[in-house]
């Protein structure tokens, strides 16, 4: 934690006497001029009780909630119900004494006694400046939301991020609406259908017209191929049966044995080519394969189906980009409202802040050491909140503080160093009874009384 520049010593609390004041039965306590003062005790012991006593002394019914009682049953057992008093007694190092008794009947704002150093009596409006304005009952800034945090800070520094803050609205209300149209579009676009496997673009008909043509035309091809190959066949037949015809006569007519043989090699020669010819046009007709013509006359009459599917397709498209230019529209304003945030950060962070590690982030929240308060030390929210206080009066010197049993004794050492070079006087309770000397000033209290 950075150290801050030492304050000059100051008025402070001399000494205190708490008399029957809810827990508290006789509690007297010497805090030091600088520093941390504890009050130690188990709950319910009266620590508090003789804190908030103080501060009603000091402060007045400002401290306490309506409707709380602050007389004890002690009081009301010594005098009686209508006779119970509470005394409460401050002298501060100059010599003044503040004291405070409530009765049955005036149990709120009580009967204020000021003794000024030279002896004489004095009012309220005699210490406002000796102490009134040098002493802090810091809020509990932590019971805050992050909201009400923020804005008590800025307050203190006197900061006005109004304009800034009016800009900020602005931008959100704006990105809001970005993403109410962002998330329009994309889920418009995500019902809308979509056909897979088609072409981008519309199929023309004259396109699936010129397909089928050629189609048809390497059919009919194909088709003389496969004539021809049953010509060649019926050929082979009849020269077959010539021959046989030839090879008959010949054995009938042997005079004309050299004519027929003749005539029969030559038959038996045009036979021959006549077979691998045959062959030939079979072998091919067996290998041909016809284009399916089904589809594509399929395909020309779905021609308009499909095409109404393509625009569906194209339309979809177009709606998603649509949808991602919304999207980084609302991408960029959110960039922008980082950027207001950034100016009020710096803003904040050259403003004159008594604890230079207290700041804001960009999610404007309050940070010390650049974390949250969600993320600090219990040690680190307890001087966030003296420093923050200590905004709302520049002259702070005594510092009231409750539940100091968030920190551990080495925080509260840290705690105790940070308060001398501060100028402050601290006076705190903590639950437990301390364990070793570790330089800070305790006050053991059990049940309602300083401890034996």
């Amino acid at each position: 934690m950075q150290e801050e520049t030492l304050k000059d010593e100051a008025l402070s609390i001399l000494s205190f006497e708490v008399e029957n004041v809810k827990r508290a039965i006789k509690i007297k306590v010497s805090p030091a001029p600088l520093g941390l003062t504890s009050l130690n005790g188990s709950n319910r012991s009266g620590k508090t009780s003789a804190l908030e006593a103080v501060a009603h002394a000091i402060f007045g019914p400002s401290t306490v909630a309506k409707g709380t009682q602050l007389i004890n049953d002690n009081a009301t057992q010594i005098e009686g119900t209508r006779g119970a008093m509470t005394r409460t007694k401050v002298e501060l190092t100059n010599g003044t004494i503040i004291e405070r008794r409530l009765t049955a009947k005036n149990n709120r704002t009580g009967i204020l006694e000021i003794t000024l150093p030279d002896g004489s009596s004095g009012t309220i409006e005699n210490i406002k400046e000796s102490l009134s304005e040098i002493a802090l009952n810091p809020p509990h800034i932590g019971d805050m939301s992050e909201r009400e945090r923020l804005k008590y800070f800025l307050k203190g520094l006197n900061i006005d991020i109004s304009e800034l803050e009016a800009q900020l609205k602005r931008q959100t209300e704006e990105r809001q609406a970005l993403y109410v149209e962002k998330e329009r579009m994309q889920k418009h676009a995500n019902d809308l259908p979509f056909t897979e496997g088609l072409p981008t673009t519309e199929i023309l008909a004259s396109t699936v017209m010129e397909e089928l043509q050629k189609a048809m035309k390497e059919n009919a091809s194909n088709e003389t191929l496969r004539n021809g190959s049953t010509q060649a066949q019926a050929d082979v037949v009849a020269k077959t049966a010539v021959v046989e015809s030839k090879h008959q006569r010949m054995i009938d007519l042997t005079e004309l044995l050299k004519e027929s043989e003749t005539a029969y090699e030559e038959s038996k020669t045009e036979l021959e080519a006549s077979e691998k010819s045959a062959t030939a046009a079979k072998a091919l007709s067996e290998t041909l394969v016809d284009i399916p013509t089904d589809a594509l006359q399929q395909k020309l009459k779905n021609t308009e189906t499909m095409n109404a599917n393509i625009r569906q397709n194209m339309v979809k498209s177009q709606k998603i980009e649509d949808a991602d230019v919304e999207r980084k529209r609302w991408t960029k304003k959110g960039v922008e409202m980082s950027e207001t945030i950034r100016a009020m950060a710096e803003m904040i962070s050259s403003a004159d802040c008594p604890i230079k590690s207290l700041g804001v982030n960009e999610d404007m929240q309050l940070t010390m050491d650049a974390k949250a308060w969600s993320g600090m030390s219990g040690m680190q929210k307890k001087v966030a909140e003296t420093a923050i206080a200590s905004l709302y009066n520049d002259n702070a010197r005594i510092v009231f503080l409750d539940g100091l049993e968030c920190l551990d004794s080495k925080a509260q050492t840290i705690l105790d160093k940070w308060a001398k070079n501060r100028g402050l006087q601290i006076i705190s309770t903590c639950v437990g009874t301390p364990q070793e000397d570790d330089g800070i000033v305790r006050v053991v209290i059990e049940d309602g009384r300083n401890a034996e």
